[in-house]
């Protein structure tokens, strides 16, 4: 499933994410043991998270209060950040519906289409509204009910 991902355990008990679930298909790196022998960042193929010391790779997405802000215009709560694993080995904010894309998971709704971000279930809503006007106006017309 989108997001899941297998973790390998190094000897010192660090842990690596090795493989990633992105846009239903499986990525991973081809030695997740070498990571845990490597130093630092030099060894991660992906994008290290400084918090718990774990490599993820590319196209991973995670939400994260580590730029977290406080939204006071809802009582104070904490806004985490979706950020995801760019190819530069850096985690970036995901972007909004609208944004130029290249990857699916660089968008908060896991879908870039035609270089911009897409929010699928919107569409598919606003599709169905307008389907559903088409047949409410046939009905009257036609004076059918449906149920």
């Amino acid at each position: 499933m989108d997001g899941d991902t297998r973790d390998y355990d190094c000897a010192d008990g660090k842990k690596v994410t090795w493989c990633s679930c992105i846009g239903a298909e499986w990525r991973c790196i081809t030695a997740p043991e070498a990571v845990c022998s490597g130093a630092g960042s030099l060894a991660c193929t992906g994008c290290e998270n400084k918090l718990d010391k774990t490599c993820v790779s590319t196209g991973t997405r995670i939400i994260s209060d580590l730029g977290a802000t406080i939204n006071p215009a809802v009582d104070r709560t904490i806004v985490e950040t979706p950020l995801f694993c760019d190819l530069d080995k850096s985690f970036k904010e995901q972007k909004a519906d609208g944004a130029v894309c290249q990857n699916n998971y660089e968008c908060t709704s896991n879908t870039c289409s035609s270089g911009k971000c897409v929010n699928i279930q919107e569409q598919l809503t606003k599709q169905n509204d307008i389907l559903q006007q088409i047949v409410d106006w046939l009905s009257k017309f036609f004076g059918l009910k449906f149920n």
